[in-house]
């Protein structure tokens, strides 16, 4: 995985796995930096206010988008590998006494040194099988990019980490990336008896949403998001939103109402000089795709989402 580690053996070493303190930030910044370089927005940095809110407040992150989840009980920890005194991987381990599965829900660690993560997943596994968890799942929103699920494919050396643990890969995404000053000049609704577009707009919660009715019945919608909070100050990011759903009413399907939702949605963001976007679909789901490529969108890596029995 060039571009990733300053290391160029792959020797056996002895790894030592911690509970986080503040003296590891900055080799964590500059791990999370070098994965950062490999999935879009390639050129986003992180800072250590940023990372340091996401090992201490992970079950915070998106509170802004689903507040009904503050209540749940949930638990995390941040565990660090050291080799010789030097952090060399991070995981966050998080579980909740409502839900029997446990989630290893972020993990970096230095590619040429498997013993790293081999070692966080082993401590994380046993973490969560004292908490009598069912099931681990590895694939949470990745807190140190715009929100996507699963673990890039960029990412071998984590990917090659879980399958040696046993878990398998039980779901993934395409991740795709376009420009809103892309797209084509906005085009005529795509059926005159839809008369009624809503905006509507949650500036706190960083979401817009644009739905389409006919006879007052919601038949399309587009959301998009913002930069996740804790990202604001990290280079890279702010120029960028996500496309979080699109959908379509199947009667009203194949009448260009999809097309027209992206384009309305993109022109807006557009307006409000963010000029980014990224989206993640179904690796298979070809109509999407295709849809998506109309739009300017490229294909970005892919992910995968695993899981493991206990």
């Amino acid at each position: 995985m060039s571009g990733v580690s300053v290391r160029t053996t792959l020797e056996r070493v002895m790894v030592e796995i911690v509970p986080y303190e503040p003296r590891h930030l900055s080799a964590l910044v500059a791990l999370a930096d070098a994965h950062l370089a490999l999935v879009p927005p390639h050129d986003a940095r992180m800072i250590a206010p940023a990372l340091e809110m996401v090992v201490r407040q992970y079950h915070r992150l998106w509170l802004h988008h689903y507040p009904e989840d503050a209540d749940i009980p949930t638990h995390h920890r941040a565990l660090v590998a050291l080799e010789a005194g030097e952090p060399v991987g991070l995981a966050i381990v998080r579980w909740s006494s409502d839900d029997e599965s446990g989630h290893v829900a972020f993990l970096l660690a230095e590619p040429s040194m498997p013993e790293a993560a081999d070692r966080l997943i082993e401590e994380a596994t046993a973490m969560l099988s004292a908490q009598a968890c069912a099931t681990i799942e590895a694939g949470d929103r990745c807190p140190i990019g715009l929100g996507w699920f699963g673990l890039p494919t960029t990412w071998t050396h984590l990917i090659g980490a879980y399958e040696r643990a046993g878990f398998a890969c039980v779901d993934g995404w395409a991740i795709m990336t376009g420009r809103t000053d892309a797209v084509p000049i906005e085009p005529p609704r795509p059926a005159k008896e839809m008369i009624h577009v809503l905006l509507t707009e949650h500036p706190d919660r960083r979401e817009w949403r644009i739905e389409f009715f006919h006879d007052e019945e919601n038949v399309g919608e587009c959301d998009a998001w913002g930069v996740p909070p804790h990202l604001d100050s990290c280079p890279g990011f702010g120029d960028w939103i996500t496309i979080e759903w699109i959908g379509v009413a199947e009667e009203f399907r194949r009448r260009g109402l999809a097309f027209w939702l992206m384009v309305k949605q993109m022109h807006y963001h557009l307006r409000a000089g963010r000029h980014y976007v990224m989206l993640w679909t179904g690796p298979d789901n070809l109509p999407a795709r295709s849809l998506y490529r109309r739009l300017g969108f490229d294909d970005g890596p892919e992910t995968r989402v695993f899981r493991k029995v206990l």
